[in-house]
């Protein structure tokens, strides 16, 4: 068993890795308007976790304070793509993932 522990371990380690990614993957809802973001947040929803085109001059814009949400993470293997920020209508150079906090 001693022996074993190690490889044990890194298949634990393994699985419960991949099923946070898929958790993940199933659980973050891609959005690309206003409208659609205050329908997933103020809707029967309730919200979740919503990858959002961002540009940081839209800190502070009056619909995350009026839906309590915030930015929670700048995916760090988060794919670089061009678009628009919903908020400022600024250029967005990738998505930020936005929750509301309990």
């Amino acid at each position: 068993f001693v022996q074993q522990i190690g490889s044990l371990l890194g298949e634990i380690q393994d699985a419960l890795f991949q099923r946070a990614l898929e958790f993940r993957d199933r659980n973050v809802r891609e959005i690309n308007s206003l409208d659609e973001f205050k329908k997933f947040f103020a809707g029967e929803e309730g919200g979740g976790f919503a990858a959002v085109p961002w540009n940081p001059a839209a800190i502070g814009h009056p619909v995350l304070a009026e839906l309590k949400v915030s930015p929670r993470c700048i995916p760090l293997d988060g794919r670089k793509e061009a678009g628009t920020c919903i908020f400022s209508g600024q250029p967005s150079s990738q998505r930020v993932i936005f929750a509301r906090a309990y």
